[in-house]
């Protein structure tokens, strides 16, 4: 029976990193084992397969299964490059910001408020869940030296220049039609 709570830990792990939704104590319900030792193990796996496939289904649920891409700017000075991002509600544990290869890659997880039992969703247009924003950077840009703050929901992110290097390359990309971007 340890394999069986094993399985359900798994699933409720996963419900967790699907949706960005925290399940509360009182809606998990392991060890079963422990409840009834007579319980049939594929039964229940099954079952809750079952009820993940529920909370899945549910419309307030179901945006936090495709990644969203947070609103993004780009500025330039001589000596530097400014980008900033637009991710409200997001925290900053939930964040991660590393560079591959001349490509910035701002990645993270902006968690479900919970709300009152009683309240259901209506008109839901603020996403949640796992987002990503992949933007190029162009070669003649410090990576070593990035510095990055969020503040009151902005992500603000300098990028040093290289010493006499000419970048343009901001304004002569769209972000949105990378190869590499994440819808």
């Amino acid at each position: 029976m340890e394999n069986i709570d094993q399985s359900v830990e798994t699933l409720e792990r996963l419900y967790e990193r699907v949706t960005g939704i925290r399940l509360e104590k009182d809606q998990v319900r392991f060890p079963l084992a422990q409840a009834n030792p007579h319980i049939d193990p594929s039964l229940v796996v099954d079952q809750r397969l079952q009820q993940l496939l529920i909370l899945l289904g549910d419309p307030a649920v179901a945006p936090a299964l495709r990644p969203w891409t947070p609103p993004t700017s780009i500025w330039e000075t001589d000596d530097k490059l400014f980008v900033r991002c637009d991710l409200a509600g997001v925290r900053k544990e939930d964040l991660d910001i590393h560079v591959e290869s001349n490509v910035l890659v701002i990645s993270g997880v902006r968690r479900m408020q919970q709300m009152a039992d009683d309240l259901r969703p209506c008109h839901l247009e603020m996403p949640f869940g796992h987002f990503a924003r992949v933007m190029p950077i162009p070669p003649s840009v410090s990576m070593q030296e990035i510095n990055s703050n969020l503040d009151n929901g902005v992500l603000e992110i300098i990028i040093p220049k290289v010493a006499g290097a000419n970048v343009n390359a901001a304004a002569n990309r769209n972000p949105k039609k990378g190869k590499n971007d994440i819808q």
